[in-house]
């Protein structure tokens, strides 16, 4: 801490609040080097300033509050603060300014890169805030910062309405929407932050704001897939129509078939409906205990899964998944008409938090016979444990935007290619990562882009992620809104020089 930096003594005697964030702020540049632990005073008096808990590592409750869900990126804070009202949040960044600590903000704190944490820092923790307000007169849902999309997509579904986001119950609904937000309904109605019609957020030096298309409406392109100028505290959704249960589910083939199966989903994508959204997994073996003794299947099989949901009529979209029953010889059929809720809680059980975990992702033009090699190759080589590799397929909503339209990158890809290993604490996961990073160098060569700026653990450089004119837009704004830096945890936009 620089000499003429107030220390943690001069904030036990001031108060936190708004109107002194920004004269204390004002003296001091984080330093790169952790200062240590702030003082109890310091601590005593942020508690006195919040209406929610100040948690630090001798606290019975810090043993919960400080996991995250990948245990190989966990940290461990120096203090969390679990917010209650945005005013909590001001009051949190000007502390973590004021006694020189870094900052990192956890919603879910599903992040694999693990960015909603830090060693010797401060964990802004937003989960208390977690309200979900339906407005079916205006067809909108805002939500706190929070929420997760468990929370979400019950209360819209009771009014037929949905918000396509994060088909896993506890990713946070902020940090998957700033990160873009890929869902199962993505080619009919686009990704979660293209519905993203306003948000709150409180700025590096205490100043709550209002982005919408009328207020700060930049700054509202830089939330639809950019972000790290602020702590979102609200969002507000634009909701679609989706009254009934919805024909979804996975087939599962024997993994012999990879090659043939995969050369079929290249040519079954190529002229499908925009109401059809899909995904072809390689599973390295069932998620779960359940999902082996459901199936029949020993828990070390391999698996090849096509996974399909449709917004369409149930008689429509059964003439549409034809084709999938019959592209090869089934180990299973779990596709049937779901209630969205459902189906965006399907996953939970195959992506428990505890384990430790990698993840690798990149945009890929085509699936030529390059690609189809290489990713059938990789399958061979695939360490034991819980792996998987997946394509996503974009297109439709996803792909008929403008170029710059939003900040989320590569918009007109037709495939998002995504790999994750995940290994317990008792495993040595040196061949897992390993295995990844072979991985990414097949498929980085012949990719368009960067990774997916929300799917990767890599040390990838943010300008390589957004692409050069995306990335000096977004540096732009952090000039303006974080000139300081607060907010680099996170595949960082600097500012600009």
């Amino acid at each position: 801490m620089s000499s003429d930096s107030p220390g943690p003594e001069h904030v036990a005697t001031a108060t936190l609040g708004r109107s002194r964030i920004r004269p204390l702020v004002a003296q001091h540049v984080i330093d790169p080097d952790i200062p240590g632990p702030p003082s109890p005073k310091a601590l005593d008096a942020l508690a006195a300033e919040v209406q929610g808990s100040v948690i630090v590592p001798d606290d019975p409750a810090y043993a919960a509050a400080h996991l995250v869900w990948n245990r190989d990126r966990q940290r461990r804070p120096a203090v969390i603060v679990a917010c209650r009202t945005p005013e909590d949040v001001v009051a949190t960044i000007g502390f973590a300014r004021t006694v020189g600590l870094p900052l990192a903000v956890r919603g879910g704190g599903y992040t694999p890169s693990g960015s909603a944490t830090c060693d010797g820092g401060v964990v802004l923790d937003t989960r208390p805030m977690s309200s979900v307000s339906v407005d079916r007169a205006n067809g909108t849902v805002t939500v706190a910062a929070g929420a997760t999309w468990g929370d979400v997509d019950p209360a819209t579904q009771e009014h037929g309405l949905i918000v396509p986001g994060l088909p896993v119950s506890g990713v946070g609904v902020a940090g998957s929407t700033i990160g873009g937000g890929y869902g199962h309904l993505r080619r009919a109605y686009g990704l979660a932050c293209d519905n993203l019609v306003r948000a709150e957020l409180v700025t590096a030096d205490g100043t709550r704001l209002t982005t919408s298309g009328d207020q700060n409406s930049e700054l509202l392109w830089g939330l639809r897939g950019g972000g790290n100028f602020g702590v979102v505290t609200s969002l507000t959704f634009r909701l679609r129509p989706l009254p009934g249960p919805v024909m979804s589910g996975a087939f599962l083939y024997p993994a012999d078939r990879a090659g043939p199966l995969l050369r079929f989903y290249r040519d079954y994508t190529a002229r499908l409906r925009e109401d059809v959204t899909t995904r072809f997994s390689f599973v390295g073996a069932p998620h779960s205990a359940l999902m082996a003794q459901t199936l029949g299947l020993i828990p070390t099989v391999r698996v090849i899964a096509i996974t399909v949901v449709c917004v369409g009529h149930p008689i429509e979209a059964e003439a549409l998944v034809r084709p999938l029953r019959e592209a090869a010889p089934l180990l299973a059929d779990l596709v049937k008409a779901r209630p969205y809720a459902v189906i965006q809680s399907g996953p939970n059980a195959a992506y428990p938090a505890g384990a430790r975990a990698d993840v690798v992702s990149e945009y890929l033009p085509a699936l030529d016979e390059d690609v189809v090699s290489a990713l059938c190759e990789q399958y061979t080589q695939m360490p034991p444990g819980s792996c998987e590799m997946h394509i996503d397929h974009m297109g439709g909503a996803v792909g008929r935007v403008a170029q710059m339209s939003t900040a989320a990158p590569n918009r007109g890809a037709p495939y998002l290619f995504g790999a994750m290993a995940r290994w317990s604490d008792r495993m040595d996961g040196r061949p897992h990562r390993t295995w990844l990073a072979a991985t990414r160098t097949r498929l980085q060569e012949r990719s368009l882009g960067g990774p997916h700026i929300g799917m990767d653990c890599g040390n990838v450089a943010s300008e390589q992620a957004y692409g050069r004119d995306r990335y000096l837009r977004l540096a732009a704004l952090k000039t303006r809104y974080d000139p300081d830096n607060v907010f680099a945890r996170n595949l960082n936009v600097a500012p600009l020089a």
